[in-house]
């Protein structure tokens, strides 16, 4: 079969090997597989014009930024409520939609390209005004030390063992079958 999936990609990414991988791939092959693919456009700009309104958009517009004074910047929130928040926990917030390193978004290509966009956003804070926020986390860094660091989200840790939480959606509440008494 033409372009059958390894094992493991360039980088090793899968990483399923043998039997493991094989089990994968049967149970791939009996799904029933739904494939669409939208007729091209006939202009550029239509495409342009398309994925403009996905892949061009910034964490929050200046729009939305209704003050910035005494350490506290306020802001409109997506409900038309408004929000104040200190900077450093506003610029936490913000910082959480700026990708890691090796990550791209669509935009950064091409007619959108801005490759220096962190050197200058940097420049503009200037050093000292976030270092924690910056640092590269230590290769032997857990998950958890990461999120700590960049969220303070030290209530998702367990209080008895100190490692992360996980959360469980319950199923939603259903009416009993028909022709069973309530």
């Amino acid at each position: 079969m033409k372009g059958r999936p390894h094992a493991t990609g360039p980088r090793g990414e899968l990483g399923l090997t043998g039997v493991a991988f094989n089990v994968l791939m049967a149970r791939l092959a009996k799904r029933k597989w739904v494939v669409y693919a939208k007729r091209p456009y006939r202009e550029a700009w239509h495409a342009l014009a398309y994925l403009g309104r996905y892949v061009h958009r910034v964490g929050i517009s200046n729009s939305r930024l209704l003050e910035v004074a005494d350490g506290q910047v306020t802001f409109r929130t997506k409900g038309k409520a408004t929000a104040t928040l200190p900077e450093v926990a506003f610029l936490r917030r913000f910082l959480l939609h700026v990708l890691p390193e090796q990550f791209t978004k669509v935009r950064h290509y091409g007619l959108y390209a801005s490759p220096k966009l962190l050197e200058k956003a940097k420049a503009h804070l200037g050093d000292q005004a976030i270092p924690d926020l910056w640092r590269k986390p230590a290769p032997d860094d857990g998950v958890e030390d990461r999120l700590i660091a960049i969220v303070e989200c030290r209530d998702m840790l367990c209080p008895d063992c100190g490692s992360m939480m996980a959360r469980k959606h319950l199923p939603r509440p259903r009416a009993p079958p028909e022709g069973t008494p309530a």
